[in-house]
């Protein structure tokens, strides 16, 4: 079911052939630097969602990724669950994490705003809104995250479910997915997609 509202958002503009690489950023950093390097060698800009306690710890690659002109989105401070947490422990996990990251790139967050675990309701969604965020899911997953993740798996997963206005979720922390990144993203130029930002498949 597509979800996209005011609110929450899981694709973007069906009308032409755009799709937008989304990356969770967490773990390691030298799989986000070699994914930041495959990026730049095929010349695209994409979403990259941070949690505070990842920008606190990896400064120099927060400060590469916007000033290689991807956009940056909150994940929260601690990446916790936010359901189990009171309205203002939520508030204050996006809130937190927005000044962690701004400090670093002078860019506030807003309005993009990915869940930990993609968990939500409509009680996070409403309080994310109130201060200025869209909730932000996707429509493909790479399950790169997964143990027995290879390039061959993410790229079938992919390219099996690739369509018009696509939101792909990704691990900046994968390398598997720093592995497969090169290959997966020539795959999708050679099927005539657009790899771009959140905000221009949203227009």
């Amino acid at each position: 079911m597509q979800r996209t509202t005011a609110a929450e958002i899981d694709t973007g503009n069906t009308a032409g052939p755009l799709i937008a690489l989304t990356f969770d950023a967490g773990g390691p950093s030298a799989p986000t630097a070699r994914i930041l390097d495959t990026l730049a060698q095929h010349q695209i800009h994409s979403t990259f969602f941070i949690t505070g306690d990842w920008a606190n710890q990896n400064p120099d690659v927060v400060r590469r990724i916007h000033n290689n002109g991807h956009e940056i989105g909150n994940h929260s401070m601690h990446h916790p669950d936010l359901r189990s947490l009171p309205d203002q422990g939520v508030c204050t996990q996006l809130s937190q994490a927005d000044q962690a990251i701004s400090t670093l790139t002078g860019v506030t967050t807003r309005p993009y705003f990915r869940p930990p675990y993609g968990a939500s309701d409509d009680r996070v969604r409403t309080l994310a809104a109130q201060i200025g965020y869209r909730t932000v899911y996707w429509t493909i997953d790479t399950l790169d995250w997964q143990p027995k993740a290879t390039p061959d798996s993410i790229i079938e997963n992919v390219m099996g479910h690739i369509n018009n206005g696509a939101i792909i979720l990704m691990h900046a922390g994968s390398q598997v997915e720093s592995e497969t990144l090169d290959r997966l993203m020539t795959k999708i130029e050679q099927a005539n997609y657009q790899m771009v930002t959140l905000t221009q498949l949203l227009q």
